[in-house]
């Protein structure tokens, strides 16, 4: 097996011809790891990378392309974000092919345990989730997690970005009032000038309302640390599956290009690899419904106490505390809003849930002024309603196009409503 190929930074190879991870580097990806999936956003992470550097010359950046290249000054978050996504970190090697025009192209399926595996794949399944991508957009600036709306949040006119601006640090006013200059307003019109939606919106006056409406639904087990350890395995489960669909999805797509050239002994495995991969998504549809069970044992009492708790934790003076509360609700509100559009004509805000479940009406001063539960008003939506695809003048458009989480979301939204009444 060659051994001169670009291998990744962390990986260094023995005298006796043997990959190997120094131990200082091995903490290094672990922490990098860990504080994903603590909601710990990538610019932090290398800022604490940089941190320990000062005292500590082993957490120093890596050299490039196998020492070809010098190190960088300092971490940075594009290339944390370059550890938290390499395969390599399980131990896979994806050999590819390099022609001297086009793009480089996978070259047949990943080789496993070439390298020393030193994250497991549910942990890498955890630390790659959509609902942690997502919220850790639009946070806001360091550790506050100001802005709880994320992507979702976009113009009624252009269909752009809605973006906060100001300072979200509290002042008390002459009144001793708590305020803070805190606003949304479109991207476009702001900063590209290319939209006519100049308005802009107090931020509390949509997430006061908002989180008032929807968060006791919104916020499931999923949500809270696991306090048994029942739970916590069938997590590990879930983890674990969704790691093993998306592998072979990936061998899947790997193949194709053999396979299309006629390759037999390609469309023999590609075969095989696609009943591996129905058999891979039973057993996460199996793990899935065990948690979900799991977690409908608590009571309607306790699961209000803990929202209760959280929604106190979210004003926390701690910043740390203040912060974990802040991605727990913002993880929450990911997987059941579909969208939140701001109006400039009326000023008002609407709020639609996915799978068309619930549209909330909030108006620029921060009331609500409509809540309506479409699942009531029309049999035909709800969980199950699912995926839409419409045509207009040759041209296909796809609504209420979930992501598994939020499908999970819905379903999870319902069943929590149903107890509370």
């Amino acid at each position: 097996m060659q051994r001169n190929h670009r291998r990744p930074k962390w990986i260094e190879l023995g005298d006796d011809g043997e990959w190997y991870v120094p131990p200082v580097k091995l903490e290094i990806v672990k922490l990098i790891f860990s504080n994903r999936i603590a909601g710990i956003g990538k610019g932090m992470t290398a800022q604490k990378l940089n941190e320990l550097a000062k005292t500590n010359p082993a957490f120093t950046p890596w050299e490039l392309d196998a020492g070809k290249r010098a190190a960088p000054k300092m971490w940075s978050a594009t290339y944390v974000g370059r550890v938290l996504r390499n395969r390599a970190v399980m131990g896979e090697w994806q050999p590819y092919t390099r022609p001297r025009k086009g793009e480089p192209a996978p070259a047949g399926e990943p080789i496993e345990d070439y390298y020393p595996r030193i994250i497991d794949p549910a942990t890498f399944a955890r630390a790659n989730e959509e609902r942690i991508k997502d919220a850790l957009k639009h946070q806001g600036r360091g550790r506050g997690l100001s802005n709880l709306l994320g992507t979702r949040a976009r113009c009624g006119s252009c269909g752009g970005q809605m973006s906060a601006l100001g300072s979200a640090a509290y002042f008390i006013n002459k009144k001793g009032e708590k305020r803070r200059h805190y606003f949304l307003y479109c991207t476009a019109s702001k900063v590209a000038k290319t939209c006519d939606n100049a308005r802009g919106w107090t931020y509390d006056r949509v997430e006061g309302p908002l989180l008032d409406a929807i968060l006791n639904h919104a916020m499931d087990d999923q949500h809270f640390a696991s306090d048994n350890g029942e739970t916590a395995a069938l997590e590990g489960a879930v983890y674990g599956a969704k790691a093993a669909v998306g592998e072979l999805q990936r061998k899947l797509n790997n193949l194709l290009d053999v396979v299309e050239s006629g390759n037999k002994a390609a469309i023999v495995r590609y075969q095989q690899r696609e009943i591996e991969l129905d058999t891979a998504k039973l057993a996460l549809a199996k793990a899935e419904n065990d948690l979900s069970q799991a977690r409908g044992k608590v009571s309607p009492a306790e699961h209000l106490r803990r929202v209760s708790e959280v929604q106190g934790m979210m004003w926390d003076d701690d910043p740390d505390i203040r912060y974990q509360a802040r991605l727990k609700v913002k993880q929450a509100l990911a997987d059941i809003i579909e969208s939140i559009k701001f109006f400039k004509e009326t000023g008002n805000v609407a709020v639609m849930l996915v799978d068309r479940m619930r549209r909330i009406g909030i108006n620029h001063a921060g009331e609500i002024i409509d809540d309506i539960d479409l699942t009531m008003v029309d049999p035909t939506v709800g969980p199950g309603y699912g995926r839409v695809m419409r045509m207009e003048d040759g041209e296909i458009t796809y609504e209420n196009d979930l992501i598994p989480d939020q499908a999970a979301g819905s379903k999870a939204y319902v069943r929590r409503r149903a107890k509370a009444e």
